[in-house]
């Protein structure tokens, strides 16, 4: 028995994530769907390139947005959605993108958020290997993404750190305060990086 390729399980997920926006639909006067030529779907597990960001993403599914950025490769994380306006909505590195639409002329793929005045271009280049993020990667990210870690900082005990599926991450310091940053892989797989930004918030 041949096992669905990666398209046919996409359209499965979609067709779902339809039907259920579909059925919320009824309160709210609205809805989205995509079908199997919507630039989205198309560009499923498909590596394309940013020549601004000097990087590469992939998009798959399950709703997992990645990029390998070249100024240090590092692999960031993140989530796609669709809107109840139809609109692709990006998460990446826990930065929110915002919500654009999407069109695809020959090798190009465009995404447009007019409300922040931002239109992303990827182009598919033959050669581009999609295979990031690789299976000890995926591992990681799972693993982090689903517990809670502990770092020893010699600072009066444990801190506490979240890494969301977005790519958001969040530490709890034991004084009470959280710190806010965003988490990667490693290109080689073997390590996860948190970068941490300076200022921190007091939980009340």
């Amino acid at each position: 028995m041949r096992r669905p390729g990666i398209r046919e399980q996409a359209c499965v997920v979609l067709s779902l994530l339809g039907i259920a926006t579909l059925a919320h639909a009824g309160s709210i006067g609205y809805s989205g769907y995509l079908d199997e030529k919507h630039p989205v779907v198309e560009s499923i597990g498909i590596p394309l390139w940013d020549e601004i960001e000097l990087a590469i993403s992939v998009t798959y599914p399950v709703g997992t947005f990645w990029v390998r950025a070249g100024d240090d490769n590092r692999i960031r994380s993140g989530t796609w959605r669709l809107g109840a306006d139809g609109r692709i909505c990006l998460i990446v590195g826990g930065v929110y993108e915002g919500c654009g639409t999407s069109s695809r002329e020959g090798n190009l793929f465009k995404s447009e958020v007019p409300e922040a005045g931002i239109t992303f271009i990827q182009e598919l280049r033959p050669g581009l290997q999609p295979d990031f993020p690789t299976d000890l990667q995926k591992k990681l990210y799972r693993t982090f993404t689903t517990k809670r870690g502990a770092i020893e900082t010699g600072r009066g005990g444990d801190e506490h750190v979240y890494w969301h599926n977005d790519g958001l991450v969040h530490v709890v310091a034991p004084n009470g305060s959280i710190k806010a940053g965003a988490g990667g892989l490693r290109p080689m797989g073997k390590s996860v990086t948190i970068r941490i930004a300076e200022s921190s918030v007091r939980r009340s």
